[in-house]
């Protein structure tokens, strides 16, 4: 978030700039009306009344003309707020490592994108209110202390009172606000798993825990709000406290020095104004305190996000040869556990998969067979040993790059809101629509497209909801095939395909000269398979063919 606001400093420099540019007309104004003042208690009428007058109508002429400049900037700068920080989102949330999320719920983190609004109006606000309250203080104070010098003293006095009314309730502020947001997050997301999960609990039929969640949490959203706006009041009683004093400290000073002649009635109405532009100041910053702390919560909340570790982009673009198509597979005693564990998922395995080869991956329940193929895309980074494809290891390698080479429909694959064409190309312009057609006539999805209103630009919704479950695996499984990839993680659970659908998948898969590594118990697959790897407790307990497979112990392991 930092690094956004950085990118912005030439608007926000502007906008502070006519901001100090505006306090200071403002405060030349009481001094023109002094001036008036001087003028008309000695009864004349000159040349020089009426250019003060002329001089105090272009002053506000020109604070008109800088606030509307004001307006105009600001509107641009959060429009490119908004602007930026969904860019920047969109291009980060594919790259984060999975292991900086590996305990968090990546759509309930995308909800704090919302504060992109809170901080929109609330930047805009501070640097355009904010800066021109500070200065006319400022100035204000220095003006008055110029009229005697008995006003430094009640100057300092003044800063002194706003140091300590900051000190003592801003950090508290702060605080509150932060603990309010995150309450809030939380009551959303509890609604947001409400309506994902709908069906749940409307067949449970008359359940209360709806209710009591979401009591639990407002409860403790209510709680944070309330101290939050304690500190709020405490602040603006404070305010309404220090404002009596002042304004009546001054009364008394400057009638006295009045009385004694120390000062004209010019330079006491002067002061006096100057004084109610300083408390007016003033309160318009212990009032808009809350967007102080709104926006300072939420560029916290956005920074939650954007400060996220991404996957490191590493600079050997992976160079596979035209004549060699499938992907030579390399790993030698690979050890990985989670960040969460401590125990290794992946112990000390070793494996070779030549380009090419069509490799079945079994094992128990547990044995790391879809944590290795996770290692494999390159999800996790904190693994010990070595991965490399055609003896280019794996950590040197651009992932992105990588992944275009590689197909696979597993677990982290899904469905999202978008056209199927979009589902199945996922964007490559390269793809056209003869290759997809090809693709889905593989898993019998033709005559289903065909049906559909809007054929490939049918519009489908997140996680593939109001289509038939195979439906939803087969347009995963046709978006793994699709553009010729030189490599195939798959898994197959092939029960929800029909057997001439199965059989023209397998044909295709096999005709390919792809690298293949699926999990499958499929025997068929199995059959045609040039090695079977079995796999316990994160290390290779079995590798040879079909044949070897069946004679071999493990095979009972899958009934």
């Amino acid at each position: 978030m930092q690094r956004l606001l950085i990118t912005e400093s030439r608007i926000i420099y502007l906008i502070l700039f006519y901001a100090m540019l505006n306090g200071i007309i403002i405060l030349t104004l009481p001094l023109g009306i002094q001036a008036i003042i001087n003028y008309i208690m000695g009864g004349r009428v000159s040349s020089s009344w009426v250019i003060l007058i002329i001089i105090v109508m272009v002053g506000l002429i020109l604070s008109g003309i800088i606030q509307i400049a004001q307006m105009k900037m600001t509107e641009r700068l959060q429009q490119r707020i908004f602007t930026k920080s969904s860019f920047e989102l969109a291009v980060r949330i594919p790259r984060i490592k999975l292991g900086a999320i590996q305990n968090r719920y990546a759509p309930e983190m995308v909800n704090q994108f919302f504060d992109t609004v809170t901080l929109q109006k609330g930047l805009s606000k501070l640097l355009v209110d904010y800066p021109t309250a500070a200065l006319q203080i400022i100035f204000g104070l220095i003006l008055i202390s110029i009229y005697h010098p008995v006003f430094v003293f009640f100057s300092f006095g003044v800063v002194v009172l706003i140091y300590l009314i900051f000190k003592f309730t801003g950090p508290q502020g702060v605080e509150t606000s932060l603990n309010e947001s995150t309450h809030k997050y939380q009551v959303a997301h509890w609604l947001e798993e409400l309506a994902r999960t709908m069906g749940t609990f409307k067949l449970a039929g008359n359940t209360r825990l709806p209710l009591i969640r979401v009591d639990k949490l407002v409860m403790g959203y209510l709680d944070f709000r309330v101290r939050h706006f304690n500190i709020l009041i405490l602040q603006y009683k404070a305010m309404v406290a220090f404002k009596v004093i002042v304004v009546v400290a001054l009364l008394i000073i400057g009638s006295l020095l009045l009385i004694q002649n120390e000062i004209s009635i010019g330079q006491f109405v002067a002061a006096e104004i100057i004084i109610i532009l300083i408390m007016n100041s003033i309160e318009k910053i212990i009032v808009g305190l809350e967007t102080v702390y709104d926006t300072l919560t939420s560029i916290e909340k956005l920074g939650a996000l954007t400060d996220l570790p991404l996957e490191e982009e590493n600079n050997t673009y992976p160079v596979f040869p035209a004549d060699q198509f499938g992907l030579s597979i390399v790993i030698e005693n690979l050890r990985f556990r989670y960040p969460s564990t401590r125990d290794l998922v992946i112990n000390h395995l070793s494996l070779r998969v030549g380009s090419g080869q069509k490799v079945v991956l079994l094992g128990t329940v547990g044995s790391g067979k879809s944590t290795l193929m996770q290692l494999l895309m390159g999800f996790y980074e904190d693994y010990e040993g070595l991965i490399s494809y055609n003896g280019l290891s794996l950590s040197t390698l651009r992932l992105d790059r990588l992944r275009c080479e590689v197909g696979d429909n597993i677990w982290q694959e899904h469905i999202f809101k978008g056209s199927l064409r979009e589902n199945l190309t996922m964007g490559d312009p390269d793809i056209s629509d003869d290759q997809i057609l090809e693709a889905i006539s593989h898993l019998g999805l033709d005559d289903r497209v065909t049906l559909l209103p809007n054929g490939l630009d049918t519009e489908l919704f997140p996680g593939g909801i109001k289509l038939p479950g195979t439906v939803a695996k087969k347009i995963i499984l046709a978006r793994s095939i699709m553009g010729n990839p030189r490599m195939l993680l798959l898994d197959l659970e092939v029960d929800f395909l029909k057997k001439e659908e199965r059989k023209k998948l397998y044909d295709h898969v096999f005709s390919h000269p792809c690298t293949v590594l699926a999990a499958t118990s499929d025997d068929e697959f199995m059959k045609r398979a040039d090695k079977v790897i079995f796999m316990v407790r994160g290390n290779v307990a079995f590798e040879g063919n079909y044949e070897q497979f069946k004679q071999s112990p493990y095979a009972e392991s899958l009934g």
